[in-house]
């Protein structure tokens, strides 16, 4: 099996791996297509502490090579979309049977080797089929989606609630259109132009790029109410201390999970949170939703094609790492789709 190993901070290698083909409930799976984003940049970059060498790629589909076809309703030849999230087995909602409520997960091209390979082994529990209207394209977005739904049932999303989205990346769009969905009003904030840009084309009215001029127009947009639930996703696109101006008194603060270095609460204002009695949720990483978000693509209810950047071949990788070593160049983007 051929990987492409990151073996240091702006080091790709490719090796050969051996991966045990006799381990029970797993499947042989031919990757056919892995999703490059923001975070795979800041892994090669060495922004985020790891510890081995490990193999980027945290989104990836495929074709199944082989299975024990008595043990599940999968079958070889099938198309399905990878989970990424990989249940500890120790904790106590592993032992009691409930491996999805798992307390520790740990996230491939993150924690443990990711998918930029060419053949994965992966439990059975960890695939997801996918009918032959959503393509593949559309399909590597799925778990994108999947924790955007969990995201987004951390607020209340009745119908006409204003919910501030503090970012306007792959995620932030992505809860933006879910808001829609749920008739709820979503608010984006960002600095990129590229995300306000392209929110607005995927139908979410109100974005908003994060300057002095902002809370005056919430106040606009909301006769003065606020938002009740602020979701904050990325620093680049704001502080979490910025988010307190715009929720209402007594409303919510979700924390989404995080998974780079864009990512810390280090400046969370308590004094802030008991001034304005916020409650704070945390939005972990979840292992759940993922047949929800395949319905939601084959339904037409989400639009993620905006969201591709561009196509790279599994030869390129090395040279299309380096390309993004600008911070410009590493910003002005969504997500690009590798084809194996």
């Amino acid at each position: 099996m051929n990987s492409w190993k990151l073996t240091g901070p702006k080091s790709l290698e490719l090796v050969q791996e051996v991966e045990d083909l006799s381990l029970p409930n797993f499947a042989k799976v031919r990757i056919t297509m892995v999703g490059v984003s923001h975070n795979e940049f800041e892994l090669y970059r060495g922004n985020v502490e790891n510890d081995s060498h490990i193999t980027p790629g945290s989104l990836a589909l495929g074709v199944i090579s082989e299975i024990d076809e008595a043990s599940s309703y999968l079958k070889k030849g099938d198309r399905v979309v990878i989970s990424p999230y990989f249940a500890c087995g120790n904790c106590f909602n592993c032992k009691s049977g409930n491996p999805k409520g798992c307390s520790a997960l740990s996230c491939a091209g993150l924690t443990q080797d990711g998918f930029l390979k060419d053949f994965a082994i992966i439990p059975i529990d960890n695939l997801y089929p996918l009918p032959e209207r959503i393509s593949d394209k559309e399909a590597i977005f799925i778990p994108y989606i999947a924790e955007a739904i969990n995201t987004l049932d951390k607020v209340n999303y009745d119908i006409g609630t204003f919910i501030g989205i503090g970012s306007g990346g792959i995620l932030g769009n992505l809860i933006a259109q879910l808001a829609i969905y749920y008739q709820s009003i979503p608010i984006l904030f960002d600095k990129n132009s590229l995300y306000l840009e392209t929110a607005k084309k995927v139908g979410v009215y109100y974005a908003f790029s994060n300057d002095d001029t902002t809370l005056k127009k919430v106040m606009q947009v909301t006769s003065g109410k606020l938002v009740e639930s602020m979701i904050y996703l990325c620093k680049s696109a704001m502080p979490v201390s910025s988010c307190f101006g715009f929720i209402k008194n007594g409303g919510s603060l979700v924390l989404a999970p995080v998974t780079s270095s864009e990512n810390n609460f280090d400046s969370l204002p308590i004094d802030q949170i008991l001034l304005h009695e916020t409650t704070v949720v945390p939005a972990n990483m979840s292992n759940n939703n993922f047949e929800t978000s395949i319905n939601l693509l084959a339904t037409g209810k989400i639009e993620v094609l905006p969201l591709i950047s561009g196509e790279v071949a599994f030869s390129d990788i090395p040279s299309f790492f380096e390309s993004k070593l600008d911070s410009e160049a590493n910003q002005s983007h969504f997500l690009y789709t590798v084809n194996i």
